[in-house]
């Protein structure tokens, strides 16, 4: 079974949403995996670049209490989630099941399902685990070695204390360990990180946890 894009976006937050519709047109324009022209019945990245700056400025009207400046929000939302889910079967059909074209779209990956032996181990914690501001102010880069018999990986975070019963919160999930990009993160604050990698037998073991400041 070949990787897939995620294109559902409800679980996302009006700030997640609005984070991660950024950051997907953002790793598309001058993406050499999918140079433009495309074809002509998706929308061009100028169109997704109007389409979201719409959103933006519907997203900063629709935070006061008025009725009709939310509905426009949430209508602009529609719109800007309609778009990508269209876009995602042209750029899974250019990527022939290339999990580094598709993760360099911007969008979560849905792992594949793929027969392992049968074994009552969980995964081994990824090695080689590091924690990195990212070269954009909100944003950290997050690096592992490949982890044998792992399909996806998954980051988690926390402002706690960093303790395995701390209140963790998922943010991604990524069919590369080696360079996972979390952004949207408020810059000055400080944020635990820990990984695991993802079998299809079910999730593995967590690295120890990392703390860094975001810049």
């Amino acid at each position: 079974m070949k990787p897939r894009l995620i294109v559902s976006f409800h679980h996302h937050s009006e700030p997640e949403f609005q984070a991660k519709a950024g950051y997907i047109i953002s790793q598309l324009t001058g993406n050499i995996h999918y140079p433009e022209p495309w074809a002509p019945q998706v929308s061009t990245l100028a169109q997704l670049n109007d389409v979201l700056a719409e959103y933006r400025r519907n997203y900063t009207d629709g935070n006061v209490r008025d009725t009709a400046k939310t509905r426009a929000r949430n209508a602009a939302r529609v719109t800007l989630e309609g778009l990508l889910h269209q876009l995602a079967p042209y750029l899974e059909l250019m990527a022939q099941g290339d999990p580094i074209m598709l993760e360099s779209t911007g969008y979560d990956l849905r792992r594949p399902t793929i027969r392992s032996p049968a074994s009552n181990e969980p995964l081994s914690a990824p090695t080689e685990f590091r924690v990195t501001r990212g070269r954009v102010s909100g944003t950290l880069e997050v690096h592992m070695a490949r982890l044998n018999g792992a399909v996806s990986y998954e980051v988690s975070i926390s402002q706690g204390d960093g303790s395995p019963s701390g209140e963790w919160k998922h943010v991604i999930t990524s069919v590369s360990g080696l360079r996972i990009l979390l952004q949207g993160l408020p810059p000055g604050e400080s944020f635990w990180v820990r990984a695991r990698g993802i079998a299809n037998k079910g999730p593995g073991l967590w690295t120890d946890p990392i703390k860094v400041m975001v810049a």
